[in-house]
C-alpha cells in the first residue's frame, strides 16, 4: 500500500512539473518541422528540375544531391551528364524519328528537316517534337529568299529554288536560342536517354511563286511534325487580272497532298538523269527480249513501256490524285496566267542507312 502511495505521488510530481518534461516534447516537435520543412522544399526542386529537363526523376534528384540542392548548379550537373550519355549512345541505330516542316507567312518558302530517334516512342515526345520544329523554322531562317538561286556554299545541293542540305550543314544552322541544331539535338539526345542524328534538310523557295504543302501522319500536339511531308512550288509570271493567287495557293497544297501520296521521283522527262533512264531501257529490253518478238517489234515495247515509266515517276505526268481523270500538267495549266510547276519536294523518315 505504501509502495502504491510513494507512485502515485512520483505521478503528481512529475505532472506538477512541466518545464522538465515538456520541454523535449516541444523540441522533439520542432524538430520534425525543421525536417518535414526540408523534405517538403527538397521535393519541390525535384518536380521543378525534372519539369524543365524531362530527365527520369532519379537523376534529378541525384544532381540536386551532387550539388547541395543548388537548382542552377543541378540544371548544368544534369546536361554535362546527359550530353556524357547521349555520346555514348551515338553509334546505336535511330530508325525511327519525324520530319518538321516551317513556312514562311508570306507562303514564297519552305523548309523541312529530317531528325531520327531509335523509337517512336520518343519520337512523340515534346522535346524531340519541340526540337524537331524549331530546327525547320532555323533552317527556313537561314535561307533568305535572295539566296535560293545562288550558290549551295557548305554541303546545300541547288537545282533551281530546291535546295537540298546535308546532316553536316544542317546540324551547324544556328538557332533561334543561339545554339546550334547539333547541339540542341544532343542535348534532348541526353534527356531521352537515345540516340537522336540530325538527318537532311530541304528548302523550296521563291520570290515569284507559292509553295504549297502538305504533312502526313500529324503529331498530337506538334502540328508541324509528322511522317511524311510534301512541297509543291507553283510560279507564275506576273500578277495580270487572270491569276488567281488564292486559287493557286489552293491548288499547290493539293499537289503537295498528291506528291505524299503519288511518291514522284522526277519533274518531268527533261529532268529523268540519263543513267536512271539508260538502267530502266536495259531492265526493259531484257524483258521484252524474252519475248521472242522481231528486234523493230521489241523496240515498240520498250519506248511504249518507257512512256508509261515517265506517267508513274515524273509528277506532271501522273495522273492527279483527285480526280485521275486529269494530269498533274493538266491541272496547272487550269490554273492560267502562265502558271507553272518549278519544283517540289518529297521527304520521309527514312532512318539510318537510307537515302
Amino acid at each position: 500500500m505504501q509502495q502504491q502511495q510513494m507512485a502515485l505521488l512520483r505521478l503528481s510530481l512529475r505532472a506538477a512539473a512541466p518545464s522538465r518534461w515538456s520541454s523535449p516534447r516541444l523540441l522533439l516537435y520542432s524538430g520534425c518541422g525543421i525536417h518535414a520543412s526540408s523534405a517538403a522544399s527538397n521535393v519541390a526542386l525535384i518536380k521543378k528540375l525534372r519539369e524543365q529537363s524531362g530527365a527520369p526523376i532519379s537523376d534529378v534528384k541525384k544532381a540536386l544531391e551532387a550539388t547541395d540542392w543548388d537548382l542552377s548548379r543541378a540544371s548544368e550537373e544534369l546536361r554535362k551528364r546527359g550530353l556524357s550519355a547521349a555520346s555514348k549512345k551515338a553509334s546505336r541505330s535511330a530508325s525511327e524519328g519525324l520530319v518538321g516542316l516551317a513556312s514562311s507567312p508570306s507562303g514564297h518558302g519552305v523548309a523541312v528537316v529530317e531528325i531520327n530517334s531509335e523509337t517512336d516512342f520518343v519520337a512523340r515526345n515534346e522535346l524531340f517534337t519541340g526540337v524537331v520544329s524549331k530546327a525547320a523554322e532555323a533552317l527556313l531562317a537561314s535561307r533568305p529568299a535572295s539566296a535560293a538561286a545562288g550558290a549551295g556554299a557548305g554541303g546545300g545541293a541547288i537545282m533551281d529554288s530546291l535546295s537540298v542540305v546535308d546532316a553536316g550543314t544542317l546540324g551547324a544552322v544556328r538557332m533561334a536560342d543561339g545554339r546550334h541544331v547539333s547541339e540542341a539535338v544532343q542535348e534532348v539526345a541526353g534527356t531521352v536517354r537515345e540516340n537522336i542524328k540530325v538527318r537532311r534538310g530541304v528548302v523550296l523557295q521563291s520570290a515569284s511563286g507559292v509553295v504549297g504543302t502538305y504533312l502526313h501522319a500529324r503529331v498530337e500536339g506538334a502540328p508541324m511534325c509528322g511522317r511524311i511531308a510534301g512541297a509543291v512550288l507553283l510560279e507564275s509570271d506576273g500578277d495580270g487580272p487572270d491569276v488567281d493567287m488564292g486559287r493557286i495557293w489552293e491548288t499547290a497544297n493539293k499537289l503537295a497532298m498528291h506528291v505524299v501520296g503519288s511518291v514522284p521521283k522526277y519533274l518531268n522527262r527533261e529532268s529523268v538523269p540519263a543513267e536512271d533512264l539508260e538502267k530502266e531501257r536495259r531492265l526493259l529490253m531484257e524483258q521484252a527480249g524474252t519475248s521472242g518478238k522481231p528486234a523493230e517489234i521489241v523496240e515498240k515495247m520498250v519506248e511504249g513501256r518507257l512512256n508509261k515509266f515517265y506517267q508513274e515517276q515524273c509528277l506532271l505526268e501522273q495522273p492527279f490524285v483527285m480526280d485521275d481523270k486529269k494530269r498533274v500538267t493538266d491541272v496547272v495549266k487550269e490554273l492560267g496566267g502562265n502558271v507553272r510547276l518549278g519544283a517540289f519536294a518529297r521527304v520521309a523518315v527514312e532512318g539510318d542507312g537510307d537515302d
